[in-house]
């Protein structure tokens, strides 16, 4: 135990380094809006082809900035306190068990937490281990959740953000025992940065995101990715400046992207509006020199073409200063650029079920304007 304690703190006390200048993602960080998904995806996994030799090999990485994220599980329902996962397992075993031995020494993390080692694999630069918590956990059926794929979501997710911080150019992350899918979603929502207007020299590297048993969990990693990066469609075009994200450059963003992924698109102006005495419509966006905008999205998925389609209804306010009421709160108009959510939201769900090709037919209706109050 004191071998461990003192190789635990030259551990801490080592500091990787990282060549990483540019900022890497599958997230647009141009001053474009635009998304696409494509190329997020190949940026994310870093392999072209999940199934070739290439891909499934395993590259000479060290001092490269590379990181792994693993899970383990705690407390009273497990051994001793402490149980790794199975890749956890297969690291230790090739640290022959300083790994554990040195988690037991600073503590095991409980759900959520997280501890960070350097220079114990000769393939990654950090490690970051991540409480899951419970290892007896399933579907809650009061909160509508599974607890599972939830804690898998959130290690993945603090794993990434901490690696990020400490410039990791790639990431792998563990697949935490089968929740390939939801150690996917959660490591690419945590990596996301808002950072479209930062100059260059300003912005966070965002790593290169993959799992680590790239050709078993391919498929899973795919639908997570997927999932997290319509989520992430949504928060980018809600951070989005109401005075660059206009009712008509929302529109056209929603072509350009959602069109690509095989989604009927019809945007009808304001004569369309008037014509259908869309009163309360027109009248939000009369204060505004932005015209309205009415957009409507069509998915056809299912079998049968003339099914009846689920219904989608997204709110698109661009900005919100309160109408005739100006909002006086400063702090509360700031956040007014976020009144797109809803139709960001019915937007991001389009973009995820045409791209895993769900079979169902999908109809969503966006009804977008600018509210501004008159001067």
């Amino acid at each position: 135990m004191r071998t461990a304690s003192k190789r635990l703190m030259r551990l801490v006390n080592f500091r990787p380094y990282s060549t990483n200048t540019n900022p890497i993602a599958y997230t647009n960080t141009n001053s474009n809006t635009n998304v696409n998904t494509s190329n997020n995806i190949n940026n994310a996994t870093n392999a072209s082809d999940p199934n070739s030799a290439a891909a499934c090999s395993k590259t000479d990485s060290a001092n490269n900035g590379k990181g792994l994220v693993l899970g383990v599980w705690s407390g009273k329902d497990v051994h001793n306190g402490v149980k790794m996962t199975d890749v956890g397992k297969e690291i230790n075993s090739q640290t022959r068990g300083l790994l554990l031995d040195i988690l037991k020494t600073a503590s095991i993390p409980k759900q959520g937490d997280i501890r960070v080692l350097h220079g114990l694999h000769p393939d990654f630069n950090s490690i970051a281990v991540v409480g899951l918590g419970s290892q007896c956990t399933g579907y809650n059926v009061v909160e509508d959740i599974d607890e599972r794929k939830e804690a898998a979501r959130i290690a993945s997710a603090v794993g990434c953000c901490e690696l990020q911080t400490l410039g990791m150019r790639d990431i792998e992350v563990e697949d935490f025992s089968g929740l390939a899918e939801s150690a996917a979603e959660g490591s690419i929502l945590g990596t996301y940065v808002f950072q479209e207007f930062k100059h260059l020299d300003h912005r966070l590297s965002v790593p290169i995101l993959q799992p680590y048993d790239l050709c078993s969990n391919w498929e899973q990693w795919r639908i997570g990715l997927v999932k997290a990066s319509a989520q992430n469609y949504a928060r980018h075009l809600m951070e989005m400046p109401g005075n660059l994200l206009t009712p008509t450059t929302f529109a056209q963003n929603i072509v350009d992207v959602l069109c690509k992924s095989g989604v009927n698109v019809e945007v009808k102006v304001k004569y369309w509006a008037e014509k259908h005495g869309m009163g309360g419509f027109l009248g939000v966006a009369r204060g505004s020199c932005e015209p309205p905008v009415f957009l409507e999205l069509s998915y056809h998925g299912g079998e049968n073409r003339g099914e009846n389609p689920v219904i989608l209804v997204g709110s698109g306010i661009t900005f919100n200063s309160g109408g005739v009421c100006l909002k006086r709160n400063k702090r509360e108009m700031g956040r007014m650029r976020g009144d797109i959510g809803g139709a960001a939201c019915v937007a991001a769900v389009t973009r995820a079920v045409a791209e895993l090709k769900l079979p169902i037919n999908l109809r969503t209706h966006h009804p977008s304007g600018r509210e501004h109050a008159r001067v």
